[in-house]
């Protein structure tokens, strides 16, 4: 069984060839990583300039083009709920809040106009907070649904 012959390379560099140089030689350079896949290379006794890496493949054909970069690429961030957010009520349910939101601030506001012109100040002083505080608690929870 005769060996295999490998041909000898020509690499352009700063717009001249260089070679011709050994292929194993080429390969043990591109794997140090002086040079790349894309960089113009020729078959001595050809004017075929090719990247280099589809020339090493040709002659090395269990080769893997081995990563450019030795640094992975950042991961993607991507947050985990910190707690599964609620479903959310039906139509009808939030007609439901609505009404009852609208319905206190009603009720709050019945009670301290009541509660102003009343002659006794005990039940006046009574109605009016709980009306103030109807209200208030209302409006929160008409915005909050």
């Amino acid at each position: 069984m005769t060996p295999r012959v490998f041909p000898r390379l020509y690499l352009a560099s700063d717009a001249e060839a260089t070679g011709p140089h050994d292929a194993h030689d080429v390969l043990d350079s591109f794997r140090a990583g002086s040079l790349t896949w894309d960089h113009p290379a020729a078959i001595e006794g050809t004017d075929d300039w090719q990247p280099l890496g589809d020339i090493l493949r040709a002659f090395f054909p269990g080769w893997v083009m081995p990563p450019q970069s030795l640094v992975p690429p950042p991961p993607v961030f991507q947050p985990d709920p910190l707690y599964p957010s609620p479903p959310r009520p039906s139509s009808f349910g939030r007609f439901l809040d609505y009404a009852g939101s609208a319905l206190l601030i009603l009720i709050g506001a019945t009670l301290f106009i009541i509660g102003m012109p009343l002659k006794y100040v005990l039940v006046g002083f009574v109605l009016m907070p709980i009306g103030v505080m109807c209200v208030i608690v209302g409006t929160v929870m008409l915005f909050k649904s």
